[in-house]
């Protein structure tokens, strides 16, 4: 694979295998990213000296799913700025929600392809948020096993209206617009407005993200969620 393109971020690759750290190195300066690797067993001497900024991604690779969330959070009390990645060969639920808790940008499974890796790479440089497909996949079949189960101190609104405030934790709960409308005894013209409004003020480009957002704020839980009608879920259609 030549490299297609020159890309802006910089990548530290912290592992605990050689083999792996060296594999991923090739691949990621081959599709045209500057990569430096550090083992695992050097992380207290490099990290004082890490580059703290938004184009700085560190790779975290590490084949204990215990470790490498400790890992994020040792990084975390140095780097604040600079993008967080965690590579994983499983998508346990418990897992994936202790790395965002901890500051990760992005949790990747390690089965995926070199071209998508390197693209969900230059979202996490741009300041998205990455998860795994199937993560997404349960978030939508079971969202309140992502709901936060208290509040701590965190302001509820966030700019939003008490009804968009209202339509936010419907999405949490994966309703589509006409659910949404007769939850609230409005029009489903209405609830699109609402919904366009509430990417717009959490800079969000789409429902599944507007979700995540509150969840990962820590809002979902102790909302005023309106009373489910008794309504089978749908799955959403092509909504904002």
């Amino acid at each position: 694979m030549g490299a297609q393109l020159s890309r802006t971020a910089f990548i530290s690759i912290l592992g605990d295998h050689e083999i792996a750290r060296e594999g991923l190195k090739r691949l990621l300066e081959e599709g045209g990213f500057q990569t430096s690797c550090i083992p695992l067993s050097v992380l207290a001497d490099r990290l004082p000296e890490m580059v703290d900024d938004p184009n700085h991604i560190l790779l975290i690779d590490i084949h204990s799913a215990e470790v490498a969330i400790h890992t994020v959070e040792i990084v975390r009390q140095k780097l604040t700025h600079a993008r967080v990645v965690l590579l994983e060969s499983e998508c346990d639920r418990g897992i994936v929600r202790q790395a965002f808790a901890q500051g990760v940008d992005g949790y990747l499974a390690r089965q995926t392809s070199c071209q998508p890796l390197l693209l969900m790479l230059d979202l996490v440089s741009l300041g998205e948020k990455v998860l795994p497909r199937k993560f997404v996949d349960d978030f939508s079949s079971h969202p309140q096993d992502f709901v936060p189960k208290r509040l701590d101190g965190v302001t509820p609104n966030h700019g939003l209206s008490d009804r968009e405030f209202g339509i936010l934790c419907c999405l949490v709960d994966g309703d589509p617009n006409k659910i949404i409308a007769r939850k609230l005894g409005i029009t489903e013209a209405t609830v699109k407005i609402h919904v366009k409004g509430i990417l717009r003020k959490l800079h969000v480009l789409n429902r599944t993200q507007a979700a995540i957002w509150m969840v990962n704020q820590n809002l979902a839980a102790g909302a005023a969620i309106p009373p489910r009608s008794g309504a089978a879920q749908t799955a959403t259609g092509a909504q904002p």
